[in-house]
């Protein structure tokens, strides 16, 4: 069986390449034909805007739920033994035992459209070191390598740049070893707060009330100048939306968090 989360067309076809038996999904993209269950999609207004609510009704119409609810944390565990060997990793990159630990996930697979500016990060990054002496550690996958060196190099003390460095199913046990994520709407994003970390979420042609962590230890910080969301993938004007956010508004956003995490390492 093939519960097809993913609304591409591709997606039913392998599935259907693959001789799968049963192959459910939503029927769009003319994709039905290609499904043993093509499931009706939703009407506008039917179900709330957050895009769990798309998902969670794809399983009810399915028959695999009676109802859903609204959970305010989706959480994802994670075994002490990843834990254990994901603080061992951190320490052997440079982490320092004790030290506030601040993850950045300045990227999005999606498109730059997303992506705060690399100096603003390392802007907030400076004073969070300096501040605080905390451990900045980046994180993103290898085409994201660009973005992390321009952070880099405007950072006055180098951070832990775990950039390419990490495999997918390795995030969730080196994120829960942080005390902070700040980053775009982005997978990383999303990760991080299952794990249980505070979230500065940094929104610009998106729209939170549909992709906003499912917890409430998030901040999102968004300016929206009259063509916010585009959800376009690449700004074809000046990117307002994301220039207009400040290093200072993440930053007040950030220390509340950090604060608390302080007394509690006290």
């Amino acid at each position: 069986m093939a519960l097809l989360l993913q609304n591409a067309f591709d997606a039913a076809w392998l599935a259907w390449r693959a001789s799968i038996p049963e192959r459910i999904g939503y029927g769009r993209d003319g994709r039905s034909f290609l499904l043993t269950k093509a499931v009706p999609l939703p009407r506008q207004g039917e179900i709330p805007a957050h895009e769990k609510f798309y998902y969670l009704e794809l399983l009810r119409r399915a028959g695999w739920l009676d109802s859903w609810q609204d959970e305010s944390f989706i959480s994802l565990s994670v075994p002490e033994e990843k834990r254990r060997s994901a603080e061992e990793f951190l320490r052997k990159s440079g982490v320092r035992q004790g030290a506030l630990r601040i993850a950045i996930g300045a990227g999005a697979s999606y498109g730059s459209a997303k992506c705060w500016p690399p100096s603003r990060f390392a802007d907030v990054a400076n004073r969070l070191q300096s501040e605080m002496d905390a451990d900045v550690i980046l994180f993103g996958t290898a085409a994201e390598a660009a973005v992390s060196t321009a952070i880099s190099a405007d950072m006055s003390r180098p951070p832990i740049d775990l950039t390419g460095k990490t495999a997918i199913a390795d995030l969730p046990g080196l994120l829960s070893q942080c005390h902070l994520f700040i980053g775009n709407d982005s997978g990383a994003m999303h990760v991080a707060a299952a794990v249980g970390l505070p979230i500065v979420a940094v929104f610009g042609p998106t729209d939170p009330f549909g992709t906003a962590p499912a917890t409430p230890r998030c901040i999102i910080i968004q300016q929206r100048p009259y063509c916010s969301p585009c959800f376009l993938r690449r700004c074809p004007t000046d990117h307002r939306c994301m220039s207009a956010i400040t290093a200072d508004m993440v930053e007040a956003a950030a220390r509340p968090w950090l604060s608390s995490a302080q007394v509690q390492r006290a």
